[in-house]
């Protein structure tokens, strides 16, 4: 596969050094060429990349698998959150106005949510972020409104038999 060779990308939002080394080889089973990357990043297990488009740069490939797996993540947000695994329809419009409504929905939760910050809850192991995520945004705007149990504004107070409950 020749020498390995170093090169710095724009990986995740951060500037990254990698060394690569690249082969155009033939994938028998299905009979076309295909680029077969090698990359070995700081101390992380040895990766190999496979595309098809022959005429792509090895540094092209790293980066579009690195960008493919933000995706990756909206795609399992859709599945997960919005319940786009479980919408059946039969026209792509009525789906399509789906999608905008659930964008328009995480969009307002995102501006509700905007000014409050995680709490350090998994330890010294994971970095912590500096926004919330999609599941902790629906659990802080459900604790601020409780909707299903009859209250419609946050933190009400109210009595239930003589005691009182506090909906948090």
């Amino acid at each position: 596969m020749g020498e390995w060779r170093s090169v710095t990308l724009h990986l995740y939002g951060q500037w990254a050094t990698l060394k690569l080394k690249t082969r155009v080889v033939l994938q028998r089973t299905l009979g076309v060429k295909i680029r077969l990357v090698a990359v070995q990043w700081e101390d992380r297990p040895l990766v190999f990349l496979f595309c098809t488009d022959t005429s792509m740069t090895p540094e092209a490939i790293v980066c579009a698998y690195c960008a493919r797996f933000a995706i990756e993540t909206g795609f399992r947000d859709a599945k997960q959150s919005f319940g786009f695994s479980t919408y059946q329809v039969r026209k792509e419009t009525r789906f399509v106005r789906l999608v905008h409504l659930c964008l328009w929905a995480q969009t307002l939760l995102r501006l509700y949510c905007w000014h409050y910050k995680p709490e350090p809850i998994y330890g010294a192991w994971r970095k912590a972020l500096g926004y919330l995520t999609l599941s902790q945004q629906k659990r802080l705007s459900a604790s601020h409104c409780v909707v299903s149990a009859g209250l419609s504004e946050p933190h009400q107070t109210h009595t239930n038999g003589g005691t009182q409950a506090v909906a948090a």
